[in-house]
């Protein structure tokens, strides 16, 4: 298929197209025109029929192909579309969360079985679904109408997902002016950036200190592990990896030290007691580990408060008894 040529102007009137200059109801792609914006970006031809089947033979079976396909990218769209409303409204209604951006992890660790995803996949989902539906709607009606394909969308979404509320709702009101159901995937995409970049224009970004944050992600209840991500800027990340580093080899040095020497009694961060059987001193992998679980939080003059976790053990009777070990 021949690529598409798109100029911008301020007209709206081409041929077959009705009031508004949105496309007329015979074209396959043509957009609703109530409550959508008029068209600044224009595609040089509609994606008609006949340009869906430039390069095939109309009538024949790679035509009805074609079409097929095409429809079907349509549906999936619509579907998407569908799917993003339907977590949009759940995150909106959820009675512990009632759409609180900060408490979407709450939501999410709700859907992430349903959707057989991790906890961080169902978190991202939630957040889209938040910004495209409650934050985009122009965009998302072209996506509901099928006029907007499922990866076009995603892309749109990976631009916005950093911007305030306000900026995204700038992109989308730059994409409404935007033929975005015949323009080609290049100029949507130069489109998008275009956006981004102007409702981003003469704002100061971010101290990177406000980024500073501890959360657990990752947790995989099949394996009984989760993950500690630890957020910050740069230099204060690569010195922390640093002092953890020096740590690990320090503490590995006095195991093989303790080891050789035969030493008697507990280890240094000899966290599972195994070391003296293992013979040989933890990896530094394990030690950098060891030591960010096992050192102690210095949070003097401030008093530690009692960790809400418990450890529950069930020990028989006859052990307790000393009759059986």
């Amino acid at each position: 298929m021949g690529g598409f040529e798109e100029f911008e102007d301020g007209r709206q009137g081409e041929a077959a197209e009705g009031p508004a200059g949105h496309h007329t109801a015979s074209s396959p792609t043509s957009p609703a025109v109530e409550g959508l914006p008029r068209w600044s970006v224009r595609a040089r031809r509609v994606l008609d029929e006949d340009v869906i089947l430039e390069e095939v033979t109309p009538g024949s079976l790679e035509a009805a192909r074609v079409l097929a396909l095409h429809r079907t990218m349509r549906t999936r769209a619509s579907l998407h579309a569908h799917q993003l409303r339907q977590l949009a409204t759940f995150f909106r209604e959820d009675p512990e969360v009632r759409g609180a951006l900060d408490d979407a992890d709450l939501t999410a660790l709700k859907i992430a079985a349903g959707m057989r995803c991790s906890y961080v996949q169902a978190w991202a989902k939630v957040r889209d679904a938040h910004m495209a539906v409650e934050w985009m709607p122009v965009t998302f009606t072209y996506l509901r109408r099928g006029d907007l394909p499922e990866a076009w969308h995603h892309y749109l979404i990976r631009h916005v997902r950093r911007l305030s509320e306000e900026q995204a709702r700038q992109v989308d009101a730059h994409m409404g002016g935007v033929e975005i159901p015949s323009v080609s995937q290049d100029t949507f995409e130069k489109q998008v950036r275009l956006a981004v970049k102007l409702a981003t224009a003469g704002d100061i970004p971010a101290p990177a200190t406000s980024a500073r944050d501890v959360e657990i992600v990752a947790i995989d209840t099949d394996a009984g592990t989760a993950s500690l991500m630890v957020t910050g800027p740069i230099l204060e990340i690569k010195a922390l990896a640093h002092r953890l580093d020096v740590a690990a080899r320090t503490v590995q040095k006095a195991q093989r030290h303790a080891l050789e020497a035969g030493a008697v009694g507990p280890l240094p961060f000899d966290i599972d007691e195994d070391l003296a059987e293992r013979g040989r001193a933890l990896s530094l992998r394990s030690l950098r580990y060891a030591i960010l679980t096992h050192s102690v939080l210095d949070i003097d003059p401030v008093q530690e408060t009692s960790s809400p976790f418990k450890l529950l053990v069930t020990v028989p009777a006859t052990t307790l008894l000393g009759v059986d070990e």
